[in-house]
């Protein structure tokens, strides 16, 4: 049995579903922590409000387990006016609870931007630019480190980005042929994260694995003709600049259906009413 795309991102969005109302419930009963604690002993604040982890590691990832949700159910009932009004309400409640800046724009923003370009475009276009996104994202991340990391308004709005990635192009991490378990490991060796999809790719995988992505979301893509994945994975790629969760398909559900596309059509890659 070949499973269509549709059935793959309806099984992937009840089950992340279930499982980000599992890891809400046990922390309202306890047994996973509610309020997130920093480093110093203290519960995290942004604007004088406690910001809530929700059960998970952080409050980001918090928010950022709740955008792939987003994501899949939009694909599947975005153009269901109850269905919208019911995901509007969750990014909101989620945006401010956990305090995500990123995570709540982008959700405010994607929303109204899938029904516009979807209702624009209809469901079936041919992107030239989308293919060389992955590329772009890397040349827009190193350029603007560049820019801004002396600017302090611009590391402050971006909580340090600019300084971490300049700092990882700078570092042992890169150029790397096959890139550093160091990066990955963050816990062990004391690293310091980069939340940043490109250049985690590259440090993390190095040039080889960086290739290997960038080929499988070019080769994807280019063959790709749903004006829905193009703004799904526009949204992943903006997402990606301020969290690195680009390689984890729990929560980029875009790579394994590009990754079946190079080698089997019918399946994920394309149905004959493909949405």
């Amino acid at each position: 049995m070949i499973l269509k795309r549709d059935e793959f991102i309806k099984i992937f969005f009840y089950t992340s579903v279930g499982f980000y109302l599992l890891v809400v419930a046990l922390a309202l009963i306890g047994v996973l922590p509610m309020v997130y604690v920093g480093f110093d002993g203290n519960e995290s604040q942004r604007y004088g409000f406690a910001k809530y982890s929700l059960g998970f590691d952080g409050p980001n990832q918090a928010s950022l387990s709740f955008f792939p949700v987003l994501l899949s159910g939009m694909y599947l009932y975005g153009t269901r006016r109850v269905f919208t009004g019911i995901a509007l309400i969750a990014c909101i409640a989620v945006g401010i609870l956990t305090g995500s800046r990123m995570g709540l724009l982008l959700s405010l923003a994607f929303i109204p931007a899938y029904r516009l370009l979807l209702h624009k475009h209809g469901e079936r276009k041919k992107s030239t630019i989308a293919p060389y996104l992955f590329v772009i994202g890397l040349l827009v991340s190193c350029i603007g480190a560049a820019l801004f990391v002396d600017n302090d308004l611009a590391n402050r709005v971006m909580s340090g980005r600019p300084k971490l990635i300049d700092q990882y192009l700078q570092s042992e991490y890169t150029p790397s042929v096959f890139g550093s378990d160091e990066v990955y490991n963050k816990a062990q060796y004391g690293t310091p994260p980069v939340d940043n999809f490109p250049v985690y790719i590259y440090a993390r995988y190095g040039i080889v694995g960086f290739i290997i992505f960038a080929f499988v979301f070019w080769q994807g893509m280019r063959r790709e003709r749903s004006t829905k994945l193009y703004i799904l994975f526009l949204f992943i790629i903006l997402y990606g600049f301020a969290e690195a969760f680009f390689d984890i398909a729990a929560k980029n559900f875009i790579l394994p259906i590009l990754m079946v596309s190079l080698f089997q059509k019918g399946a994920l890659y394309e149905q004959q009413n493909a949405r």
